[in-house]
């Protein structure tokens, strides 16, 4: 990508809706001091709405300057920076994530850098919405074969207590949580009693 849009340094970044947040999940620097920018980078928060990339994810439109000096909205990561350019990830209607590019030049960008970019965001979006679509499907495969193994376990099982700790344990496994529990109401239909 470097050969066609001359940047310095790019950036892909997701949107979290639980925080709404943008949060980068590829970083790429033209120099050997890639990491310290990784890290600076890294340190700030991209909330919707702010900065040029919280821009792009608010308004779901590319953002191009060339000259973030006189843009009010750019956050001054890097002081060598003149030109940003920024484009939405867009999956089904909807932003998922930006690509962003920025270059210490003043006036790199231009509308047939803003289409290429454009075009590379349009191919990610569809690879992210399929990687994310592939999760979803063999986390379900997971959780009906999980089932499949607990319907086996109780159709060949005389003793209630093992069949509820290999429930407890799938259901530590599947939802990678760090404690589970199963209570049974007693006699007295108000007491609940740890069993496993």
């Amino acid at each position: 990508m470097e050969q066609h849009l001359g940047y310095e340094y790019c950036t892909v970044q997701l949107v979290d809706e639980s925080i709404q947040q943008v949060i980068p999940l590829a970083i790429s620097r033209q120099d050997k001091d890639a990491d310290s920018y990784k890290k600076e980078l890294q340190s700030y928060q991209f909330h919707w709405g702010r900065g040029i990339t919280g821009w792009v994810v608010e308004n779901g439109k590319p953002f191009r300057s060339n000259d973030v000096s006189k843009e009010p909205l750019y956050f001054k990561i890097m002081e060598e920076i003149k030109s940003e350019l920024c484009v939405p990830l867009i999956s089904r209607s909807k932003v998922i994530g930006v690509i962003n590019v920025e270059s210490i030049r003043p006036n790199a960008y231009s509308d047939k850098d803003e289409e290429v970019l454009a075009a590379l965001a349009s191919s990610a979006a569809i690879a992210f919405e399929n990687a994310r679509l592939y999760q979803d499907q063999t986390r379900r495969s997971r959780i009906i074969a999980t089932l499949a193994d607990i319907a086996n376990e109780i159709a060949t099982t005389r003793e209630v207590i093992p069949v509820l700790d290999q429930i407890t344990h799938r259901a530590l496994e599947m939802l990678n949580a760090s404690g589970a529990a199963i209570y049974l109401l007693q006699d007295d239909d108000v007491t609940l009693k740890t069993v496993t």
